[in-house]
């Protein structure tokens, strides 16, 4: 066999002379189906806290990719609809750079396959699906001890989590959801949580709760520098022991100047000091809620029975998942069985996939309780019973996080 071939590091071969883009995290990973896709999220996010970039996408797409960039320190690509492997493995060799290690998926569990792939053309492991994430995770463990943590300075290390609930339309809910998860985990499973208000200029999340906004949230955008704990605890305010809100209301006319790292800075410190961060992104994106999304550990997104969700929702499923984040997107229907609204089962046919959280009609309950600046939730009833679903939903995402 030809050497040049081999993807074993001393026989690849280099580019010649291309410009290379650079790829962001220390892990590059390409698999063909969604299934394993999310177990794949799941296994490598601990492992990788700093950030690691997964798509879906064919074995040949992925050559193209890695063939226009400078490959990281570690890629994983599936080979499994390929109907010749080895072939395929060849071509990984021509585009693969020396220092990279490989790791492949497949569909064949023959010996003489796995020694090939692993022996003659040194790839560092061969996975067979389906994929288990108990299997992923031992078969990493070995090869990233000291990447991540000898490159990710300490102050920079995130604790917590950070969820952020975008709405696909205004008027949706996705304040309420906001106000009343972060109180189910703050008050309800004591936890220490913030919630998040990215709407710096007509933002109501404390406005509901009957709080007092000011203008630290805007400073620590503006001037990222000088974020700081003891600014956070100047800012937030209390709603109990283990739950804050941080909000601010600028003056409309007034221009803000927020900086490109401003989210990234301040969720240092917000990560460092709460266990779950809520993140009001609204449905208008702009560039804080934009970054919050990209920064975020989950996503939920909020949906009502309309027209409207249901195109917005496509434009906002076609977006990458940010770096960190663990699993697919938490899809939530809000107002279900609203008079005049469509039905659920068409919504999740036109989607294609079904919702995760359900929340019906409530037109009385909802309402009351915003005039009172109660949250909902502290009542019984649906209502309650969903959001308690969600808090479970996505605390239980964060704590594998943690235990990265």
């Amino acid at each position: 066999m030809d050497k040049t071939l081999h993807i074993n590091p001393s026989f690849i071969k280099a580019e010649d002379n291309k410009p290379a883009l650079e790829l962001s995290a220390n892990f590059v990973g390409f698999v063909g189906d969604e299934e394993s896709l999310d177990i794949l999220r799941e296994a490598l996010s601990p492992i990788f806290p700093e950030g690691l970039q997964l798509q879906k996408t064919d074995f040949q797409t992925s050559l193209t990719i890695l063939g226009k960039t400078k490959p990281p320190q570690i890629i994983l690509v599936d080979i499994s609809q390929e109907e010749r492997p080895l072939n395929a493995m060849m071509d990984l060799a021509e585009v693969v750079a020396p220092e990279t290690s490989v790791f492949v998926i497949g569909e064949s569990n023959k010996v003489s396959i796995y020694r090939t792939i692993t022996k003659d053309l040194g790839v560092k492991e061969y996975l067979v699906k389906p994929l288990t994430v108990e299997t992923i995770r031992k078969c990493f463990s070995g090869v990233t001890n000291g990447i991540s943590k000898a490159e990710a300075p300490p102050d920079t290390v995130r604790k917590g989590a950070m969820i952020a609930i975008a709405g696909m339309r205004g008027g949706i809910g996705c304040s309420t959801i906001a106000i009343n998860l972060a109180w189910m985990i703050g008050v309800e499973m004591r936890r220490h949580t913030l919630l998040l208000d990215a709407d710096l200029y007509t933002g109501t999340d404390a406005l509901y709760l009957n709080l007092h906004q000011n203008m630290g949230l805007c400073m620590a955008l503006e001037t990222p520098h000088r974020v700081d704990s003891l600014l956070v605890e100047r800012s937030a305010q209390n709603i109990g022991t283990r739950l804050q809100v941080l909000s601010s209301n600028s003056e409309l006319e007034r221009e803000m100047l927020y900086s490109p790292n401003g989210a990234s800075s301040l969720l240092q410190t917000l990560t460092s000091r709460f266990t779950s961060i809520i993140a009001d992104t609204g449905h208008q994106f702009l560039p804080f809620a934009r970054d919050l999304l990209q920064l975020a550990n989950q996503t939920i997104v909020v949906m009502d029975p309309s027209k409207v969700s249901i195109i917005n929702w496509e434009r906002f499923e076609s977006l990458p998942l940010g770096p960190l984040q663990v699993r697919r997107r938490i899809l939530l229907l809000n107002r279900a069985k609203r008079p005049g609204g469509l039905s659920q089962s068409f919504i999740e046919q036109a989607i294609g996939r079904k919702f995760d959280i359900v929340i019906p009609d409530m037109p009385r309950v909802l309402p009351h309780a915003t005039q009172l600046g109660t949250p909902a939730a502290d009542g019984r009833g649906p209502f309650r019973d969903a959001i308690s679903q969600l808090a479970s939903l996505v605390t239980t995402s964060k704590d594998e996080t943690a235990r990265g």
